[in-house]
């Protein structure tokens, strides 16, 4: 007798999870669909296939998420790809795409039904489209994409493409674009014009084969992404509700009412390329970066990297007279050179935060071939400040990495400690500590 009780409870353990099961299954046929969604579009099937409940759902599946590198994990190739994603579309009945997500490589089975797989997911009135090209090239997009009217978040990645006459976003929202190649005359100016609700912009390692300047000019737009790899002239931003912005590249002309509108900001200039050329000259440039830092009035963060810094000290008769109070200020990251003249920018930067609660300070390496490129061969004598009181009232927290102990950072550290009052916690890491765990925990940028 005792041998039969496990297979009883067994039996009652199964009963229960089929009553789960079938609770599931009874559910309205769109939280179900909704259900579907969260699953890779494999498993999805498969329950479709098992259960009859399901079928129906499957059918009017409305999130479709098709990704090659799952079919080439499991050994499967382009043609077993190619052939899912047909017979998946071909399953479903005539409702609408919310969303549809595509990563592909392009070669002799995908390459011709890229173009009608996208074709299909506008012609359904899809909302969101994610295209993403990780191997092989692909550089004509279907037409209709560009006057999809229901369309609401934009994704391309890793292909090219040349605008055709007519383009238009009615209601998009969210346009991100990465390694993405342009063809034709302006054409990132005649793709984003042509978005009058746009919201969110991601252009981030881009390429163009002509594009004088930049014009990004949106009253609606609340968050950018802007990191410039490619010959330029130009970029103007003018985006009064902006809030949010990530900008790598030469300084940009920034309308005073976007630097009011800014909450949480980062400037930087990583790495220049054999196009990266900017015909605007190194003064201009220089007071774009001033004309930015008095311009941010309602900032909360900000993050300054090195070679803004440089441009500043460039900037004649920067200390002249005092940058406007940014009060809000309460988070600061800098990137610096171990140098006195970015030293006494710094200096000259912390007499306009009086609210700032922690400041991150990076050391880099000083790179005289960046300089060079730059035209920033000759340095301004280095400027005495005043010695008007500097109290910082409310810093409570500040790390300093890739620590060297150089003259110019003993000064700093000696203006911290004298006009800080309140200084809880200081972190000092120095280089060989902040390579070792560089090394260990490399990652790759946001842009």
């Amino acid at each position: 007798m005792g041998e039969q009780k496990p297979k009883k409870n067994q039996k009652t353990s199964s009963s229960s999870s089929d009553q789960e099961t079938d609770k599931i299954s009874k559910l309205p046929e769109h939280i179900r669909g909704r259900i579907l969604c969260y699953l890779p579009i494999q498993d999805a099937i498969r329950t479709t296939i098992l259960s009859k409940e399901w079928r129906n759902v499957f059918k009017s599946l409305f999130h479709l998420s098709f990704d090659q590198t799952y079919f080439e994990n499991k050994k499967l190739n382009s043609e077993d790809f190619k052939i899912f994603v047909d017979q998946t579309l071909k399953l479903r009945d005539d409702s609408n795409v919310q969303q549809f997500n595509l990563s592909s490589r392009v070669d002799e089975f995908t390459a011709p039904h890229i173009h009608e797989w996208i074709s299909y997911a506008v012609n359904h009135n899809v909302q969101e489209l994610d295209l993403h090209i990780f191997a092989g090239t692909f550089e004509k997009l279907p037409g209709c994409l560009f006057t999809s009217p229901n369309l609401k978040v934009l994704r391309l990645n890793g292909l090219g493409f040349r605008l055709p006459t007519l383009v238009k976003f009615s209601l998009l929202k969210t346009i991100n674009l990465r390694r993405v190649m342009f063809y034709g005359d302006e054409p990132l100016n005649a793709l984003i014009s042509n978005c009058p609700v746009i919201e969110n912009i991601t252009i981030a390692s881009c390429t163009w084969d002509s594009q004088a300047f930049i014009n990004i000019s949106f009253p609606s737009l609340k968050s950018l992404i802007l990191s410039i790899v490619c010959r330029t002239h130009a970029i103007k931003i003018a985006a009064a509700n902006l809030r949010y912005i990530r900008y790598n590249g030469f300084p940009p002309d920034i309308s005073s009412t976007t630097l009011t509108s800014l909450y949480d900001a980062r400037f930087r200039f990583s790495r220049l390329y054999p196009c990266s050329t900017n015909t605007t000259n190194l003064s201009v440039q220089a007071y774009n970066v001033s004309r930015i830092l008095n311009g941010l009035h309602n900032v909360g963060k900000l993050w300054l990297e090195h070679l803004y810094i440089e441009y500043l000290s460039r900037v004649k008769d920067f200390f002249a007279s005092p940058l406007t109070s940014c009060a809000s200020l309460t988070d600061l990251k800098l990137d610096m050179y171990s140098t006195d003249n970015h030293v006494s920018v710094i200096k000259f930067l912390l007499k306009s935060c009086p609210n700032l609660q922690t400041l991150s300070i990076c050391v880099q390496e000083k790179s005289t071939q960046t300089l060079e490129m730059l035209s920033m061969e000759g340095y301004f004598p280095v400027q005495e400040l005043s010695t008007d009181e500097c109290i910082l009232k409310h810093l409570m927290t500040v790390e300093i990495s890739s620590y060297e102990g150089s003259e110019s950072e003993l000064d700093l550290m000696t203006f911290l400690r004298m006009n800080a009052n309140v200084l809880k916690d200081i972190n000092i890491i120095s280089y060989s500590e902040q390579f070792k765990e560089d090394v260990a925990t490399r990652k790759p940028k946001d842009y």
